[in-house]
């Protein structure tokens, strides 16, 4: 009995004896349960058992984590066998001292959902029977992964082709990834690049500030670079050019 074992139960009991609590929401919670074993003992029979996936030369460099990641990976371990008892259910004697001391955080916000519920608590299995459901189903999902990873290993590759469908549509993850790309990222790309690259960037940043600014230096620079020839005849010249167009404006003035 591990400390994920009496919360899960507690979040399950909940589920169905709380003040919010609805029958289905427990058994959706139980077949989650189930699920989750199931998916956590393929992990474990596929990474642990059977023959090796590794390629040779990735095999070959294969070893034990060091000391830096075992040792707080012991100490996880050791509070996940021993923090549950700290809880110890009432359903089997125990005083659950952990809720007592949560108490005085969740107590008044319980009570009031209790007495604010639309529904009356349900009732029907009792705890332990509540905790006896989701252990079985937990087990039907690790003697499943067995079935399907240990004893028969070439079974899911023949339910992947007979369901395919099926398969395809668990493989995608109910192609939510898919709609999610097509409702939100491929549209925010789009406008990226029309808009705040092309449009913006490109067009108004690089092509008016940075290549323009460039630009009309570089033609402010050219038009300078005739007048200051070097040449002491030319600039007596319009020195005198000056002088006159001077004098002509006071003149009319």
């Amino acid at each position: 009995m591990l400390s994920g074992f009496f919360s899960k139960d507690e979040i399950l009991v909940g589920a169905y004896e709380g003040p919010l609590g609805q029958s289905w929401l427990y058994w959706l919670g139980t077949l989650t349960a189930g699920l989750t074993a199931f998916y956590m003992f393929r992990a474990l029979f596929l990474t642990f058992h059977g023959k090796s996936r590794l390629e040779p030369e990735v095999e070959h460099h294969a070893h034990e984590s060091g000391a830096k990641m075992t040792r707080p990976l012991v100490a996880l371990a050791f509070f996940s066998v021993v923090a549950g008892y700290l809880s110890w259910p009432k359903a089997w004697g125990g005083t659950e001292r952990f809720d007592r001391y949560l108490e005085p955080v969740f107590g008044r916000s319980e009570a009031l959902l209790r007495s604010e519920a639309m529904h009356p608590a349900v009732h029907g299995l009792s705890e332990l029977g509540l905790m006896g459901a989701s252990a079985l189903f937990a087990l039907v999902g690790i003697i499943v992964a067995w079935w399907l990873y240990l004893k028969s290993p070439e079974r899911p590759t023949q339910l992947a082709a007979r369901f395919a469908g099926l398969y395809q549509l668990l493989v995608r993850k109910y192609y939510v990834d898919e709609f999610y790309g097509w409702l939100i990222v491929r549209p925010i790309e789009r406008v990226s690049e029309r808009v705040f690259w092309q449009a913006v960037d490109a067009g108004a940043i690089d092509g008016l500030m940075v290549e323009g600014s460039a630009d009309a230096t570089a033609s402010a620079g050219g038009i300078l670079r005739r007048i200051q020839s070097g040449n002491l005849r030319s600039y007596a010249a319009w020195v005198l050019l000056g002088a006159v167009l001077w004098l002509g404006y006071v003149l009319i003035r």
